[in-house]
């Protein structure tokens, strides 16, 4: 899988380290298409999974990020907070 790093998460979005490439993704834009594809109040941008530190976000193309080692935890949720605090959210499917 794919090493990342989250870089920022702002009202508009978030910015990723994946491999060395640094990756955008515009929450308005994933909102849209996670109403698409899966309904709901158009304040989703992906989904998330506690067991396996998985968060996925609809952007175009779809961005994944798996958090692994020691400090998978505590980045996992330090990325939820960040994004439930600029008022989106990601759905849970563990």
């Amino acid at each position: 899988m794919r090493r990342s790093k989250v870089i920022s998460v702002d009202g508009e979005g978030a910015v990723f380290r994946i491999r060395g490439e640094i990756v955008s993704v515009n929450f308005a834009d994933c909102a849209k298409n996670f109403k698409l594809i899966s309904g709901g109040s158009g304040h989703s941008v992906g989904t998330h999974n506690i067991k396996n530190y998985r968060v996925v976000f609809y952007s175009e193309p779809r961005v994944e990020l798996r958090f692994r080692g020691l400090f998978a935890s505590r980045k996992f949720h330090s990325l939820l907070k960040r994004v439930e605090g600029t008022g989106y959210r990601l759905f849970d499917i563990s």
